[in-house]
């Protein structure tokens, strides 16, 4: 407890001593200089902003003539109809490893 006293007395005293005896020096405010690189690098990026902006809106091109459309049916069957209709329902189906339970 009075070593604490002691050094909260000891630390008071140096900080009395230091607001007397130092003098802290007036700063001048520094204006801040533009100059010409900054408006250049500025004007730079906006304006490769708006380039970039410009070459990736998608561009829809529109046609006066209209395009025609033909739909073919065909009554062959199409590669599609094979994978919608199974040949073998699952429960034909046996695993690979079947043949390993029969074995032993």
């Amino acid at each position: 407890m009075e070593d604490d006293k002691l050094i909260q007395d000891f630390f008071s005293e140096m900080k009395k001593n230091d607001q007397e005896n130092i003098e802290v020096p007036a700063f001048p405010k520094q204006k801040r200089k533009q100059t010409l690189s900054t408006y250049v690098s500025s004007i730079a990026m906006v304006l490769l902003l708006v380039l970039g902006y410009v070459a990736l809106i998608p561009k829809h091109k529109t046609n006066d003539a209209t395009e025609s459309i033909s739909i073919v049916i065909s009554s062959e069957k199409s590669g599609s109809e094979s994978l919608i209709q199974q040949e073998n329902p699952t429960s034909d189906w046996e695993s690979p490893t079947a043949s390993l339970i029969n074995d032993f």
